[in-house]
């Protein structure tokens, strides 16, 4: 076994969680290496001081399981609420997307609606002008007016 190692199952030396064998080469190991020898003294002092403070551990009661079950059972209930209410969010902000995609090409739509209406307005009236001065509103060329028509 090696220094490594060694410092690696110290702990576990210490709190007897070794096998047999491990116990065996750790020991022979830390007889004969006298880094790992001190490493090992060193918790063990540590380990017996920890031991000895008087920790106030908090005592959580006779009851305490029966709280805990309740209080999961209780977060259980509430899991399904949690999650529709965050797909109802969800839903309510896709329509809202939606909608304002919705009216926003229906806008852009109607605009272009409009654009479209008053070239066809600009169109015919320039065609009226064209009539009334005389003037074929699609060639641009003169009327020859039967004279018959001018009466």
């Amino acid at each position: 076994m090696n220094c490594k190692q060694a410092h690696f199952k110290l702990d576990c030396f210490l709190d007897g969680e070794l096998t047999g064998s491990e116990m065996l080469a750790l020991q022979n190991h830390v007889s004969m290496c006298p880094d790992c020898s001190q490493e090992l003294q060193s918790i063990r002092i540590l380990k017996a001081e920890l031991a000895g403070l008087n920790l106030n551990r908090p005592n959580p009661g006779a009851d305490f399981e029966d709280r805990l079950i309740e209080w999961v059972n209780f977060q259980a209930e509430q899991r399904p609420v949690v999650r529709r209410r965050r797909l109802q969010a969800a839903f309510v902000t896709t329509l809202a997307i939606a909608l304002v995609a919705v009216l926003g090409i229906r806008s852009s739509a109607s605009q272009q609606h409009i654009a479209e209406q008053n070239s066809m307005r600009q169109f015919e009236l320039a065609k009226d002008q064209a009539f009334i001065s005389g003037e074929d509103p699609l060639s641009g060329s003169p009327f020859l007016m039967p004279a018959s028509y001018n009466k």
